[in-house]
């Protein structure tokens, strides 16, 4: 299920009036034009859209400079000449792009194809870009450097590779791809280093439905990392590599405490800071958790002296990485910055390098269940270029080894 390209153009003029549609802004025309070409290029697919109010994007990921408004509009108007169906997306998972499958699409009615094609548009792209960078809902510019260049070379290649495989998931086809990273700005220096994970909508599937994914009709199997992250940041300090982090640490285990309890509390530790830990871990719980995780929280409240004790106890437990948690957001945020640059390297390196198609969730890898052993190997045998290299990955280092100094002192004590 594709995306609306805002890069396609057919070359030529489409009169709305062939169409009978009521169409006479200069953006209205430029919006049919783009949307006339998607169908010409993805035919009976679905189309994801967004229709929240929001500024255009930026030239790089919206060449024509057409709002969302713009596009649903011209859409609303095909709807109501039986050209498209249409289905609005949630309003709050609209707000959420992370939540993909909860978009906006529609559909070419065979009117609509049939006019497509007696149009015989010869539809050009104009080069995308592979990343985007929000704050606070917005697109703002970021530096072009050595990484970027990486990234979008990197996203280029895989996203070309994937969609010459057949990918489907219960007789749906789910190429084409673009998959484009999508970084936070959590300051205005325009530098690329918090988040960065790439989406598609097969992301967004629960995992009974990603197992019927099909790659050149062959059934899949997944692998990922043991406690990702935390696996990271333990290879950072100690010098474990991350194969055997769960063989020597056990971050989320080794307590009286559910797992999924204890990886809740490192997640929000990792993200928040002290003061804002209280009110995170309440709104999960009220607002995100299902049924079951609630039922295990409250059973730890109960046994291990309520939030406080818990938080004590999982943070000794992981007092070699403490010094990374109560920090805020933004160590959070690079942290996930650095899983996404390893996970993609790796799916790059299994897709150019040893032609085994890969798709990714999170730290997930969904491949052809005969490349299990060439997939776990790329796992934790491939690394990160000079590229990656950053300043603040050795400030926050620097700053976690500290702690980490002074609980061992105190250990030793």
């Amino acid at each position: 299920m594709p995306f609306l390209n805002l890069h396609l153009d057919s070359g030529i003029d489409i009169e709305p009036e062939s169409l009978g549609l009521d169409i006479n802004r200069t953006k209205q025309k430029r919006a049919l034009n783009v949307l006339l070409s998607n169908v010409s290029k993805y035919g009976k697919s679905e189309i994801l859209y967004s229709r929240r109010h929001e500024e255009a994007l930026p030239e790089k990921l919206n060449p024509f400079g057409i709002s969302n408004k713009t596009i649903y509009n011209v859409i609303d108007k095909l709807e109501e000449a039986g050209f498209v169906e249409s289905i609005t997306g949630n309003k709050y998972f609209t707000e959420k792009l992370d939540h993909i499958a909860y978009l906006s699409k529609f559909k070419a009615t065979e009117k609509l194809l049939d006019f497509v094609d007696s149009l015989g548009l010869k539809v050009e792209e104009q080069e995308q870009s592979y990343i985007w960078h929000r704050q606070e809902g917005k697109h703002v510019p970021y530096l072009e450097d050595a990484y970027s260049l990486r990234i979008e070379k990197i996203m280029s290649e895989i996203s070309d590779y994937l969609n010459q495989q057949t990918i489907t998931c219960e007789g749906e086809s789910l190429t084409p791809m673009h998959l484009t990273r999508r970084y936070v700005a959590y300051d205005n220096s325009g530098d690329l280093r918090f988040h960065g994970r790439a989406y598609d909508p097969y992301m967004s599937f629960p995992k009974e439905k990603r197992d019927k994914i099909l790659i050149n009709g062959k059934p899949t199997k997944s692998l990922d990392y043991s406690a990702s992250v935390f696996s990271i940041m333990y290879e950072m300090l100690t010098g474990v590599s991350r194969k055997d982090v769960a063989k020597r640490f056990q971050p989320y285990e080794d307590l009286a405490i559910e797992r999924d309890v204890v990886k809740t509390y490192l997640t929000i530790m990792l993200n928040t800071s002290q003061t804002g830990f209280k009110k995170a871990i309440n709104n999960y719980y009220e607002k995100e958790a299902t049924p079951e995780e609630v039922e295990h929280h409250n059973h730890a409240l109960n046994h291990n002296g309520g939030i406080k004790g818990i938080q004590r106890m999982v943070k000794e437990n992981n007092y070699q990485v403490s010094g990374f948690l109560g920090q805020g957001k933004q160590f959070g945020g690079h942290f996930s910055w650095i899983e996404a640059n390893i996970t993609h390297e790796v799916q790059h390196y299994g897709c150019i390098h040893s032609d085994i198609p890969i798709l990714t969730v999170y730290d997930e890898f969904i491949f052809p269940e005969d490349n299990e052993d060439a997939v776990e190997e790329l796992m934790f045998s491939v690394g990160l270029g000079d590229e990656y290299n950053h300043p603040y990955t050795e400030l926050i280092k620097e700053h976690a080894e500290f702690i980490r100094q002074k609980e061992l002192d105190k250990l030793r004590d």
